[in-house]
């Protein structure tokens, strides 16, 4: 007998290939945004920001047991989870192609690796691959769930229906990580009709219609309804009966469980196969869907991190659907268009709605809380599209002459196609706001960012290749079971994201991670657009065959090359290094303030995961309107960090309650420990003297801890935060002092503005003994948008550091500290942002400045080693210099800053410009 293995080396090199590529180009510690969270709860099996990830933090907890101790290690070890789900995606998408191309072509096997190889080095999946994000596993989910609907179509066994129950299954886990895996269901309908009907154009609309009627049932029906089922049943045992909380649960676990399985016999005898498929299908996706039992049991531990707080139904329904970020209307609502002067705010009105039933284990029964209030539109349209009331959103608005055109202009066009061209055709630069480039035929470009490692040109060949690609679909009779299949693959995972998240212009940053799948779909055009090059030469003998096969290896080769420098987050330390710096700032057990998610993760990544300055008590300003991370605070001790002394009761703000507090417009006087006081104007809103106005919930509650707290422990500030007038509690800036990366509040006021102020003692210990910054004096590093943005935040930090020593006359340390801020922040790396070029400038107008500043540039010119990268911050500085010495009539200084010039930047500029103007003197 003889024994045949089967050795799959195309299918190792792809995996091999590509788990290579991302595990060196992967971050080797923690990312900007969602990042940094995620690490921290998987590490520690903690409950992220909702929806939540149950079984995405399972793997990432399994992939954590690979630092073997190591803490430093434990980030690589989940980012390395994305890279394998990632190759495992382009393993799954070459499997696919052969399935889609196996009957057409004699060169299968290359076109699906070089096609695979091309989805491998886009923009946005490469982008997922090296980063602890959910999306990495979202996209394999997605793969794996389509390749197993086509081996279902090309299955004619009797057992052939197991595909189905897979893809089912696969389905379920997947809510156990990202919903986008549920926008297959469409397209698996259409397989499953034209599988087994002739294809008609009024069937393909009526399957579509019923994929997508059973994607509503699995999102709204299974995801929400049951648990609100649950949820109402277990009111009506525990109010009634006084029966355990959970009992509504497990009643209805069991009814479902009884009616599955009369339903599964009676399927059985009366021979009703796709009852049968139905019920299993259904089951399946509950087994799977069961994985979020994990974000309840933890959240009845109180972990560090347990936001939404989903410890019963009614909290984690609330965690379900996402309530504390509110819902965009999707079908009717009042928008920009309902009003006839286009000046006036959009003013909602609310209406109370039902009560919401909150648990109270004391007296054990449901509480109902009336804080459910929905809209009353009074003028509403159908399909508003511009709904915002954020003013900043209506200049975007004004753009458009109607909801349609800005459904189409911005929301289609802005947000998806442009990073479909991003992925496909190249891209400016990687700065939010960029325009798609070809480098054939461009029209617009980012002039600031000439040499920025984002911009990326493959003129046009994949994009092309997708286009015919799609072409041929249609045009051959071999690929009609696909041609729908795939293009509803695509549009659902691209363009029905875009009309069911509505978004605003206000994003905080691009979105494309979010429409890999749709992009996964064309790359199978591109397969079938290089298959039909090779089909259409295969048979000459001329130099088009030797074209063709050019244009399908450059395709891949293209992408790689082009995307490989701004995808190395090889030496990227950014997002740790911001996070060190900021606790660092702080004094032992202090309370730190913060603001949004790039200001909080790391924080939380750096304390849960590495052990930094785990004695600093983390508080977003931002959480703090939501009443289950109040109780955490005030309840909860974190790592070393005691819970704060906040003396509201709980009842007065629990179950969401309290979202204004009502309070007299009048100073509030903080007493410190050597009794100075601080007269704290609070930024009450809408109040006239004498009468009662109010704060927000978050600013209400960051009030009560700073009040309470400020006498006991240290009070910081993070200084990433954006401090502006009237935002949160910014009153408080004459008070505030810069240690560091962080503002501390003190008693001593900045009697001269309404400005923060700077502790030079503080500031330079903080740099000569704990400050850390690494990458950004290296060109080979690439440095993304927000590193560039915390460069400035150290500049600005060194600056009113150089500020302060020559106020007080010490120019050599200030003069060491400039040497030392242009080194480790080159300017050739990462130019200044305007407002602190301008700050820079402004200061060289100082005569002591000027004196500093010139002999650096000559120290510089003499000995290089000192005092590097001044050429390009420079050339500025010395440009205004000179122009203030013509002005004065200095003409011999006037002389001497344009050789320094010509010395310093081998440009004769000024001294021609010097020869013009003193010939008139």
């Amino acid at each position: 007998m003889k024994f045949y293995l089967y050795k799959p080396k195309t299918e190792i090199f792809l995996f091999l290939f590509a788990f290579c590529l991302y595990a060196y180009t992967a971050e080797r510690t923690v990312s900007f945004w969602d990042c940094g969270e995620f690490i921290a709860c998987a590490y520690r099996l903690q409950n992220p920001h909702p929806p939540g990830a149950p079984l995405f933090l399972l793997l990432g907890r399994i992939a954590s047991f690979f630092a073997f101790g190591q803490h430093q290690w434990v980030a690589y070890c989940l980012n390395l989870s994305s890279a394998v789900y990632s190759s495992l995606t382009v393993l799954f998408l070459f499997w696919t192609l052969k399935k889609i191309l196996s009957q057409t072509s004699p060169h299968t096997n290359t076109i699906s690796t070089l096609a695979a190889l091309t989805f491998a080095f886009t923009d946005s999946f490469w982008f997922n691959a090296t980063e602890t994000e959910v999306y990495a596993l979202s996209t394999l989910l997605t793969a794996i769930s389509f390749w197993a609907m086509l081996k279902w179509h090309h299955d004619n066994s009797v057992y052939a229906d197991k595909w189905l129950l897979f893809v089912a299954y696969l389905i379920g886990l997947a809510i156990g990580v990202h919903l986008l895996n549920l926008l297959v269901i469409p397209a698996l309908s259409i397989l499953f009709y034209v599988k087994k009907y002739q294809a008609k154009i009024y069937g393909i609309f009526l399957s579509f219609t019923i994929g997508c009627i059973i994607l509503g049932i699995v999102q709204f029906g299974i995801i929400q309804y049951l648990p609100t089922l649950a949820l109402k049943l277990d009111i009506f045992l525990v109010n009634r009966y006084r029966l355990p909380f959970f009992s509504g649960l497990w009643m209805l676990l069991a009814v479902i469980a009884l009616v599955s399985s009369v339903g599964l016999i009676v399927a059985h005898f009366k021979r009703w196969k796709y009852l049968q498929i139905g019920i299993l299908s259904f089951l399946l996706i509950l087994i799977g869907y069961s994985v979020y039992a994990l974000m309840v049991l933890r959240s009845l531990k109180n972990p560090n991190i347990d936001e939404g707080n989903p410890e019963n139904l009614t909290t984690l329904i609330q965690y379900l659907r996402r309530d504390q970020y509110g819902h965009e209307p999707l079908f009717w609502a009042d928008s920009y268009d309902s009003h006839g002067n286009k000046e006036k705010d959009i003013k909602i009105s609310y209406v109370k709605a039902d009560s919401v039933y909150y648990p109270d284990r004391k007296k054990h029964k449901y509480i109902p809380v009336d804080i459910n209030y929905v809209p009353k539109y009074s003028n509403p349209v159908f399909f508003p599209r511009r709904y915002s009331d954020d003013r900043l959103d209506w200049f975007t608005y004004a753009d458009f002459s109607n909801r349609w055109t800005f459904f189409a202009g911005y929301q289609v066009g802005w947000m998806y196609f442009r990073y479909l061209l991003f992925n496909f055709l190249g891209r400016s630069s990687d700065i939010q706001g960029a325009y798609w480039e070809s480098g054939l035929w461009d029209t617009k470009t980012v002039v600031e960012f000439p040499t920025n490692k984002g911009k990326n040109h493959y003129f046009g060949i994949p994009l092309l290749l997708g286009i015919i690609g799609l072409w041929v679909t249609f045009k051959k009779s071999h690929f009609r079971p696909y041609r729908y299949v795939i293009l509803t693959l695509f549009f659902m995972t691209g363009i029905a994201i875009v009309i069911y998240l509505n978004q605003t212009p206000s994003q905080a940053r691009e979105r494309d991670y979010s429409y890999v799948g749709s992009f996964y779909a064309f790359t199978i055009w591109i397969a079938i657009g290089m298959q039909y090059l090779l089909n259409r030469v295969s048979n000459q003998k001329t130099i088009l065959k030797y074209i063709a096969w050019a244009v399908i290896v450059f395709c891949p080769l293209i992408l790689l090359q082009q995307n490989f420098d701004d995808h190395n987050r090889k030496g990227r330390y950014f997002a740790l290094d911001i996070a060190k710096n900021i606790l660092n700032s702080c004094e032992k057990n202090a309370i730190l303030f913060t603001d949004g998610d790039n200001d909080t993760f790391t924080l939380w990544y750096a304390q849960e995961v590495e052990k930094i300055r785990t004695d600093v008590r983390v508080v977003n300003i931002t959480l703090l309107g939501i009443d289950h991370y109040i109780w955490h605070l005030k309840h909860i001790k974190n790592n070393d960090a005691d819970s704060l002394n906040i003396p509201v009761p709980d009842e007065r703000y629990t179950a969401e309650k309290m979202s204004y507090n009502y309070l007299k417009n009048e100073p509030v006087l903080l007493i410190s420990a050597d009794k100075d006081t601080i007269q704290w104007e609070l930024p009450i809103k809408e109040a006239k003297r004498g009468e009662l106005g109010y704060l927000y919930k978050s600013e209400y509650f960051a009030y009560q801890i700073i009040k309470h707290n400020f006498d006991k422990r240290p009070i910081y500030f993070s200084a990433t935060i954006a401090f502006e007038r009237d935002k949160h509690f910014f009153n408080l800036e004459p008070y505030l002092q810069l240690q560091g990366m962080a503002y501390k509040l003190t008693t001593q006021k900045n009697t001269t503005a309404h400005i923060a102020t700077a502790d030079k003692n503080k500031l330079k210990h903080f740099i000569d003994a704990q400050f850390v910054c690494s990458g950004f004096d290296n060109k080979k590093v690439w440095v993304e948008e927000l590193a560039i943005e915390h460069a400035d935040y150290y500049r600005k930090m060194y600056l009113e550091l150089i500020k302060k020593l020559i106020e007080d006359k010490d120019t050599t340390a200030a003069r060491r500290y400039f040497v030392q801020m242009q080194r480790k922040i080159n300017p050739e790396c990462i130019p200044f942002a305007p407002v602190l070029q301008a700050k820079f400038l402004s200061l060289i107008q100082d005569k002591n400045v000027e004196k500093l500043f010139v002999e650096t540039c000559i120290r510089y010119l003499t000995h290089k080693d000192t005092g590097p990268h001044l050429t390009y911050q420079a050339k500025d500085a010395i440009k205004l210099i000179f122009e203030n010495k013509v002005k004065q009539n200095e003409w011999g200084a006037c002389k001497e800053y344009a050789e320094l010039y010509q010395k310093l930047t081998q440009e004769d500029t000024l001294l021609k410009l010097y020869e013009k103007v003193s010939s008139r003197k």
